[in-house]
């Protein structure tokens, strides 16, 4: 009867009793815990400051980059093709050139030269007025649609105005209509000048058959 009382008596105990007879976690276990989660927390710091780092350094030589290139020189990256035409001469003017018409005197002149044995000497008269004051017949004719620009040498007695000479190529002999007139610039008087002036229509002079000088007071 002693073995049932003791039974009795536990089921007695009060249920606040029971729950006061908890096992607790010590110390040394709390510690360890608490060291994995810093050892965790440290390794997954590093992971991110690692990461930024990297990011912040990778950006940084991407901008270097970008400022090299923007404030560099041009590079050539392939092959350089170059189609160029060579120096094609309309005239010499050694020779006499013809003569259109009244007022006008056309001779050679042998002293008063830029290069070769002569040059063509044009005098025109007071009484002239205004036109073609000489011209010379090309043959066989040229292609001129490859070139953008004429040189000459050229002398007046007296100063000019721009434009007030000017260059004629024609698609026809005698210059009889203009293809193209081209003002000359600034002539100071008795001055020998070199001078470049542009071709307006270069694509369409593929026949030029007389090239001359017009004259406009």
């Amino acid at each position: 009867m002693r073995g049932l009382d003791r039974v009795f008596d536990t089921l007695k105990t009060s249920p606040q009793m029971l729950r006061r007879a908890e096992h607790g976690v010590t110390g040394l276990e709390t510690a360890i815990i608490l060291i994995a989660f810093v050892v965790v927390a440290s390794v997954f710091a590093f992971t991110v400051l690692s990461t930024g780092i990297f990011s912040a350094e990778r950006g940084k030589e991407t901008v270097y980059a970008g400022l090299q290139q923007a404030s560099g020189s041009i590079e050539i990256k392939g092959s350089v093709i170059a189609s160029g035409v060579g120096d094609l001469t309309m005239d010499n003017g050694d020779d006499i050139w013809d003569n259109p018409g009244a007022n006008l005197t056309i001779s050679v002149e042998t002293t008063d030269k830029k290069q070769g044995t002569a040059s063509s000497e044009i005098d025109v008269a007071t009484a002239f007025t205004t036109g073609l004051i000489g011209s010379e017949d090309i043959s066989p004719t040229l292609d001129l649609s490859s070139y953008e620009s004429i040189s000459l040498c050229i002398k007046f007695g007296v100063t000019t105005s721009a434009g007030q000479i000017e260059l004629v190529i024609v698609d026809s002999t005698g210059c009889a209509s203009a293809a193209e007139n081209i003002d000359l610039p600034v002539l100071t008087g008795d001055l020998l000048k070199f001078v470049t002036v542009g071709i307006s229509y270069s694509t369409t002079r593929t026949a030029i058959a007389c090239l001359g000088a017009e004259c406009g007071y």
